[in-house]
């Protein structure tokens, strides 16, 4: 059966991690860029795990400390789960499969089947993988998720690599900056639910004739002016200049 891939926002919520060891250390610097609330549980840390991840903040910790909330130097313990928090996820990270099917059994049993648990090197006991995320802009708001559902996660390593060269060179910072830029625009003129369908159609062709290599060249201020002149049209017209005009006409590069 295929997964769904989606992206799983966990600003401020909490997150429980069993293990602090090798695995464990792979899945800290994925988790802590979320700004989720990361409580740790384990009697044995990677050395170099608290120097990397994590700052005593006390009561000062925010979703932007990019600092693991809370440290458990302990092995783990059932009554540690009868706080009354709800765990977004839990993951086990532990060497020992006996102790990490229980973990999960008894999760499942505490919180609900709907309580999402990624239990390591055990696939059939993952309600989510990481899969190989490739970032192709600076600030990590376009990503690909590439999964093979836990089959292969040293190839899904290898296609993420190559993914990576193919656009190093592309500007899409720019083009996915000015299409926030254009969208926002766009929709503070369009608040009426009637006018939503046509908005999505417009930026959506508009996107399409620019494609990936040059949305980065689009002229925003340009393009809001030619959304009103299209939108006061009756009715709304989608018949949009050539491409070869909307590139020239368009675009800052001209």
């Amino acid at each position: 059966m295929k997964s769904l891939q989606v992206a799983h926002q966990l600003v401020g919520k909490d997150v429980l991690l069993i293990g602090g060891g090798d695995v464990a250390m792979t899945r800290i610097p994925k988790l802590l860029p979320t700004g989720c609330k990361l409580t740790l549980i384990s009697t044995n840390l990677h050395p170099n795990l608290k120097q990397k991840y994590y700052k005593d903040l006390s009561d000062k910790w925010t979703p932007q400390s990019e600092s693991i909330y809370k440290i458990i130097e302990s092995p783990f313990q059932d009554s540690y789960l009868d706080q009354a928090i709800s765990w977004s996820l839990i993951l086990t990270c532990i060497p020992d499969k006996v102790e990490s099917k229980r973990i999960f059994h008894f999760c499942k049993g505490k919180y609900g089947p709907q309580q999402m648990i990624n239990v390591a090197d055990i696939p059939e006991l993952c309600d989510f993988y990481f899969g190989a995320n490739v970032a192709l802009t600076k600030d990590g708001n376009l990503q690909i998720l590439i999964s093979s559902n836990g089959l292969s996660p040293r190839f899904t390593a290898l296609v993420k690599d190559e993914i990576g060269n193919m656009f190093q060179d592309w500007e899409l910072d720019g083009a996915l900056e000015k299409l926030g830029q254009l969208r926002a625009r766009i929709r503070g003129l369009t608040e009426l639910d009637v006018d939503i369908k046509y908005r999505m159609s417009w930026i959506k062709s508009c996107t399409d004739t620019f494609g990936l290599k040059y949305c980065h060249s689009i002229d925003v201020d340009k393009l809001v002016g030619l959304f009103q002149s299209m939108a006061s049209q009756e009715p709304r017209s989608l018949e949009f200049p050539s491409k070869t005009v909307m590139l020239t006409e368009y675009s800052t590069k001209n």
